[in-house]
C-alpha cells in the first residue's frame, strides 16, 4: 500500500501532460462539440415534422419555374446586394472584425444603440423588424422587406452601428465582417419557424444562459411580436446636433405574408420544444472580456445570396422571383448602352467609361458680359 505523499506524486505526475497530449485533448473536445451542434441542428430542422408545419410555398398562386436550380443564382452574380425583392423575408447574420467581443452586455448603451437605429432604417426603407438577437460578437436579424430595399436598409443599419461602436470604442476602421455571405431568404414558413428559433435560443445553445428571457442584450421573443410600439430615444453616442429624430418608433411584427398568422405561436412551440436540447449543449463559464479575440475569422469572399426552404416550390418561386428580376435588369441595362453607342450626351464621363465608348467633355464658352449696371 502506497503512503500518502506517494499517492500526491503519482497523481501529480498524472497531472502533468505533453503540450501534445494537451492538443489532442483540444482537438478531441472540438470534435465533441462540433458533433453536438450538428445533432442540435439536425433537431431544429425536425420540428417540420413536430409542429406538423404547413409549408406555404405561393404568394398570390405566383408561377414558378421548376427547372431553375440554385446554382443559376450564382453563375448569374447574384449576391444580396445585387437585388430586392418586395414582400420577401430575410435573415442577416454579421459578425465582428476578428470574432472580437465588442457588444457589452453591462453597457445600456450597446442596447440603445442598436434598437434605435433598426428603428431608424426601418423608418427610412420601409422595412418591418421581426427578430433581433445581440450576441457578444455577432448579431442576427430577420426582418419583412415591404418594399424591396432590403440592401440600403442593411448597408445604413451596419455602417451607422459601426460608426457608433467605433466612437464608444475609441476606435476607427472596419467593425463588421462583410463577405458577402450573410443573407437568407426565408422562403417558407417551416424556415421562417426553423430560423426563429435558432436566433431565439442562440443565447441558450451558446452556454451563456439557460433560458432565452435571461439574456441580457436584446433577444426578441414570441411575446415581442406585434406589441405596441416603442420609442427609442436617440442614444449619447450621437451628438447633441445631430439630424435624426430624437425619438424614434420600434416594433417587431408578424410577417404579413399568406399563412404566417399562426407564426409566433409556432415559434413560442418551437422554442419549448428545442429548449432542453440547447440546455444540454456545453456551458460557456467564460466571463464577457470586451476586446477578446477568439482568432480571425476565414472570408470566402461574395457568394450567391443563400434561400432556406423547406419544399421545391418555395425554394422555385424565390429562384424565379430572383432570375427574372435579374433578367430585366440587364435587359435594362442593354438598352441604355444600345441608345448610348448611338450618343453619349457630353459630360458623362462615368456612362461613357462604363459602355467603352468616346468621352466627350463639356465645351466650356466664355461668359456672357451684360450691358449696362
Amino acid at each position: 500500500m502506497k503512503s500518502r505523499k506517494g499517492r500526491r506524486s503519482l497523481a501529480r505526475e498524472q497531472s502533468i501532460q505533453t503540450p501534445e497530449h494537451q492538443i489532442q485533448l483540444q482537438e478531441q473536445k472540438r470534435q465533441d462539440a462540433n458533433q453536438q451542434e450538428k445533432a442540435y441542428r439536425q433537431q431544429l430542422l425536425d420540428l417540420v415534422s413536430e409542429l406538423q408545419l404547413q409549408v406555404h410555398e405561393h404568394d398570390s398562386n405566383e408561377p414558378y419555374d421548376p427547372e431553375i436550380e440554385y446554382d443559376r443564382l450564382a453563375e448569374l452574380g447574384i449576391t444580396r446586394s445585387t437585388l430586392n425583392q418586395r414582400g420577401e423575408l430575410y435573415m442577416t447574420t454579421r459578425r465582428i472584425i476578428d470574432g472580437r467581443e465588442w457588444l457589452d452586455p453591462d453597457d445600456p448603451e450597446v442596447v440603445d444603440l442598436f434598437e434605435y437605429v433598426l428603428a431608424r432604417a426601418c423608418q427610412k426603407f420601409g422595412v418591418e423588424s421581426v427578430q433581433m438577437v445581440l450576441m457578444y460578437n455577432h448579431i442576427h436579424l430577420s426582418a419583412w422587406d415591404v418594399g424591396g430595399k432590403y440592401a440600403p436598409f442593411c448597408n445604413y443599419f451596419y455602417w451607422l452601428t459601426a460608426l457608433k461602436m467605433n466612437k464608444s470604442l475609441g476606435r476607427k476602421g472596419q467593425f463588421w465582417i462583410d463577405d458577402g455571405r450573410d443573407t437568407a431568404v426565408l422562403a417558407d414558413l417551416s424556415s421562417a419557424v426553423i430560423k426563429g428559433v435558432y436566433m431565439a435560443l442562440n443565447p441558450v445553445a451558446a452556454g451563456y444562459v439557460m433560458n432565452p428571457e435571461d439574456w441580457p442584450l436584446v433577444n426578441v421573443l414570441p411575446k415581442d411580436l406585434d406589441a405596441p410600439a416603442r420609442e427609442i430615444d436617440r442614444p449619447a453616442q450621437f451628438s447633441l446636433s445631430s439630424r435624426l429624430p430624437e425619438t424614434e418608433s420600434l416594433r417587431y411584427v408578424t410577417p404579413k405574408k399568406p399563412g404566417f398568422d399562426a407564426f409566433p405561436q409556432l415559434l413560442a412551440e418551437g422554442i419549448e420544444l428545442m429548449k432542453p436540447a440547447a440546455q444540454k449543449l456545453p456551458r460557456n463559464k467564460r466571463k464577457f472580456q470586451k476586446g477578446f479575440a477568439v482568432g480571425p475569422l476565414p472570408s470566402g469572399g461574395k457568394r450567391a445570396i443563400m434561400v432556406a426552404a423547406r419544399s421545391a416550390p418555395a425554394m422555385g418561386r424565390v429562384l424565379t422571383r430572383y432570375v427574372q428580376a435579374h433578367e430585366a435588369m440587364v435587359a435594362a441595362h442593354q438598352t441604355i448602352k444600345d441608345l448610348a453607342q448611338e450618343h453619349v450626351p457630353a459630360g458623362c464621363y462615368r456612362l461613357a467609361r462604363r459602355i467603352g465608348t468616346h468621352y466627350e467633355p463639356i465645351t466650356v464658352t466664355e461668359p456672357r458680359v451684360l450691358d449696362g449696371p
